[in-house]
């Protein structure tokens, strides 16, 4: 009885292996046992959504937090979770003896140990409904079912960690950020792996080419083939538009990690894309301020409460508020008001006063402040600053959602103020505030019918068209 049990676990080990490949199954024995180790990986029919809540300190203690907040959590859909590792011990009378009950061992770094505790129990439950081969059934189950089983729909990495550590179990990434980058990374690998083994079809050139030919955008799983998306960044980094470095579908605002843009593009292109990104991110901070040395430009970190700043690489002092040398606590002569002071004088004065102006600050110099003073009024009159970085837009059409081209800022035309990046129009949609249903407030009906023909009254639906569109916003136009 034991040669015949023997041969039937060999066969059994085998056929198993032969399945799933010689790296997925492998055993060997311990004493009088067979232990089996099998590597699964579960099968997703549906993304899954990876949530990993940041932690807030109380005192001394950190505290884990029970209610979510979404500025406080990061969440990342993953299409494939990492594989599990089943153990199981095969005593002696095993498949022929009822008695003699594999023992399962799973290893899984996505669930908390109480569910791992039931998964086991549920496979011992189908083997007492057998009693014969069961590994085949367990593998095919933790690689199917094992998701739908526990109902799973979300894996809140703070959670398992936390039981991890009050079951002082061991296995995978210690903290909670360690295991969220550890599912992502590999569903990301396994995912990239995947896609490079089969054909796509360009969203631009309509070409079908092998996926490691193209590349997809997260989360929204776009895809263009690798020459059009080099086009497209290259175009825009060289215009100096890097901001537009972004998922090609049409209004898609998926944007591309920097190691995405490497791989993308040419070496010389992708270090314009991180000046660009770099001058950016420096614009954004008032306490730096561009050196204005001949040739220079360097980023400055100016003292806040002086209007001293040092170049420290080519050592130049200037004054953070003229960009001109510094001139310790003497008024700045160059600002804006100053400037239009000057223009009005030798526009309105008579000859001696321009006589005099000329000669005080020389004529390349005065005509200078006069072009600049003519620049400021016109900007004034004619565009608005962008709330993040200061650059200045001018509004020609289309409705009152901005967006910065230089760092992506959605804004409010009347009002000025940042708008939410997930729902920039939910502004114009909040009563009892200032910009309440004006987000076409002075628009030229007649220029917008230009790109929306649908709101032509001819048909006498033209009304009921405008009025979604006011209250929406979907299809709102601007120009920068």
């Amino acid at each position: 009885m034991d040669e015949e049990n023997e041969e039937r676990r060999r066969d059994e080990l085998e056929t198993l292996q032969a399945i799933f490949g010689e790296g997925t199954v492998h055993w060997h024995a311990v004493q009088s046992l067979t232990v089996c180790t099998c590597t699964v990986n579960t099968k997703l029919t549906t993304p899954i959504v990876v949530r990993h809540r940041k932690r807030r300190k109380s005192g001394t203690t950190i505290v884990e937090e029970t209610h979510v907040d979404e500025d406080d959590a990061e969440e990342t859909l993953v299409h494939y979770l990492p594989s599990l590792v089943l153990k199981v011990e095969l005593p002696p009378g095993y498949p022929g003896s009822v008695s003699s009950s594999p023992h399962p061992q799973l290893s899984c770094t996505w669930l908390p140990p109480p569910l791992i505790t039931r998964v086991v129990g549920h496979l011992l439950h189908i083997w007492t409904h057998t009693e014969a081969e069961i590994l085949f059934q367990w593998v095919q189950f933790l690689e199917s079912e094992l998701v739908q089983f526990l109902e799973i729909d979300l894996i809140d990495v703070n959670s398992i960690a936390l039981s991890k550590a009050r079951t002082k179990v061991r296995d995978g990434p210690r903290t909670p950020r360690d295991l969220y980058q550890y599912i992502c990374e590999f569903s990301q690998l396994r995912f990239t792996e995947e896609f490079n083994k089969e054909m796509h079809e360009c969203e631009v050139c309509a070409e079908a080419k092998q996926g490691e030919n193209c590349v997809f955008f997260t989360p929204c799983l776009h895809t263009f083939c690798r020459q059009c998306t080099r086009d497209f960044f290259t175009m825009n980094i060289n215009e100096g538009a890097a901001i537009s470095c972004r998922c090609l579908h049409p209004n898609c605002d998926s944007e591309p990690s920097q190691q995405f843009v490497r791989s993308v593009v040419s070496t010389e292109v992708y270090q314009k894309y991180e000046e660009m990104l770099l001058k950016v991110a420096l614009d954004s901070m008032a306490d730096v301020v561009n050196c204005p040395g001949t040739g220079c430009d360097a980023p400055v970190l100016a003292e806040p409460d002086s209007t001293l700043a040092r170049c420290h690489k080519c050592e130049l002092a200037f004054c953070k508020l003229c960009r001109r040398t510094y001139h310790g606590v003497a008024p700045c002569e160059l600002r804006s008001g100053k400037m239009a002071e000057v223009r009005r004088q030798y526009e309105q004065g008579d000859a001696l006063t321009r006589s005099r102006l000329v000669r005080q600050y020389g004529e390349k110099m005065l005509n200078k402040i006069i072009a600049e003073s003519r620049s400021e009024q016109w900007l004034s009159s004619n565009s608005k600053p962008c709330p993040t970085c200061g650059v200045h837009i001018e509004k020609t059409t289309g409705c009152n959602k901005m967006t910065c081209a230089r760092c992506g800022t959605h804004w409010c035309w009347l009002c000025g103020v940042r708008l939410r990046k997930e729902d920039p129009y939910g502004h114009f949609n909040r009563p009892k505030t200032d910009c309440f249903q004006k987000l076409f407030e002075g628009v030229d009906r007649e220029e917008l019918m230009l790109d929306f023909p649908e709101l032509d009254d001819d048909d006498g639906e033209g009304e009921e068209e405008w009025e979604n569109l006011d209250q929406n916003g979907e299809d709102g136009i601007w120009f920068i």
